[in-house]
């Protein structure tokens, strides 16, 4: 389920038109960020969701351009990382162990 929040930062751009795949996501993931996140964290990923779709179509709808000849800019991808960060830490509560296990091991059994 992180996965279809990861997936967005395997592009460099994050276009409006990929974050239904964002919005899936995070539907999947909400009984475990309502039930492991803080207060603030869960704060955090909701005002993080609604800038990381908000910034472009605040854009769109003024008709403003924040660019040079190069470079536009964009927080998509800023706020889906940190998106992504937050919500390692929350669904890593469930198994805080889970990164510190052993590589299973193959047991023959006796037969």
């Amino acid at each position: 389920m992180i996965g279809a929040v990861a997936f967005l930062l395997i592009s460099p751009y994050a276009y409006d038109y990929d974050l239904p795949i964002y919005g899936i996501g995070i539907a999947l993931l909400m009984p475990d960020i309502l039930r492991l996140g803080r207060p603030l964290e869960q704060a955090l990923v909701f005002g993080l969701s609604i800038a990381t779709g908000g910034f472009g179509l605040l854009l769109s709808q003024l008709k403003l351009t924040l660019s040079t000849e190069d470079m536009y800019l964009a927080v998509a991808g800023l706020t889906l990382a940190a998106t992504l960060g937050l919500l390692w830490r929350i669904l890593n509560r469930a198994h805080p162990d889970a990164s510190h296990h052993e590589p299973a091991t193959f047991v023959a059994q006796n037969a």
